[in-house]
């Protein structure tokens, strides 16, 4: 809602030429859209704004969009708190604390399903077992689980010769990864045999531990880049609303001479606009 308050108030009124002889004031509602406090009499009676007729804005009531806008972009509602827009303020809070707490959930299971497929391919898949199927399939004699390190050399030749990829030497993440998703590892399942789907029971299982790992660090990781939105649309609708609220709230101080009696005096006005 816009509103303008406007009255002319003659602070030199109808006493004072009784006792001065300057030109007499008064009161009244004056009808050009300004609250206006008027003074009959010279500058020095009340020090001008101008020395011609012109107008200064203040900011009256006002509040800085760009701190509105910093305050939400630390913590999102913070902002529309500052700027009085409590309802949507709590709803930017209350997103803020709901999403990190799907992220540390999601999280947590994320990491129990990688905890648990880590574990799994530790007590079912072998290093040992599988160099022995590849010097098998290499033509390469006398490799055994306990002696395959002598010819590991050889080994990886072989390997990176007539496969996609190489076994890593440090089990990180492209290790869990490689050994239950491609065929060529299937000999260090411990429930392959030859003659056997590439894909046996204990490997589809550790894939699917994997799989639902991974689901839900995605989960998490879709929380965090929500979080991350949410913390831009906080802050760009902050300084939206306290500049709309700002557009509400103007105030000005004006001078200027006009006519009074065949006189000119100065007019001092407050303008308040809402």
């Amino acid at each position: 809602m816009r509103g303008v308050v406007l009255f002319s108030l003659w602070m030199i009124g109808h006493v004072t030429p009784a006792l001065t002889g300057e030109p007499a004031g008064g009161f009244g509602l004056s009808g050009d859209g300004d609250f206006r406090i008027a003074l009959a009499g010279t500058s020095e009676t009340v020090p001008a704004l101008h020395s011609a007729a012109g107008e200064e804005t203040g900011a009256f009531g006002m509040k800085d969009p760009r701190l509105g806008a910093l305050f939400s972009a630390v913590l999102p509602g913070t902002g529309e708190f500052y700027g009085g827009a409590w309802l949507r303020g709590a709803a930017f809070l209350g997103a803020e604390f709901a999403l990190w707490a799907g992220y540390a959930h999601f999280s947590g299971k994320g990491q129990d399903w990688d905890d648990r497929f880590h574990d799994y391919a530790n007590g079912h898949w072998s290093e040992p077992r599988y160099w022995v199927g590849v010097a098998g399939e290499a033509g390469i004699l006398g490799v055994t689980e306990s002696n395959y390190t002598d010819f590991l050399t050889e080994l990886r030749a072989y390997e990176r010769a007539n496969n996609s990829h190489a076994l890593h030497v440090e089990k990180d993440q492209q290790y869990y990864e490689m050994i239950g998703k491609y065929d060529q590892f299937r000999y260090g399942w411990d429930d392959w045999e030859e003659g056997r789907p590439a894909l046996t029971p204990n490997r589809d299982w550790y894939e699917t531990m994997r799989h639902r790992s991974n689901q839900e660090f995605k989960k998490a990781s879709t929380c965090a880049m929500i979080v991350l939105a949410n913390h831009v649309v906080s802050a760009l609708d902050a300084a939206w609303t306290i500049s709309r609220g700002n557009r509400k709230i103007k105030t000005a101080m004006r001078f200027d001479m006009r006519p009074v009696r065949n006189e000119m005096v100065p007019f001092y006005g407050f303008h308040v606009t809402w």
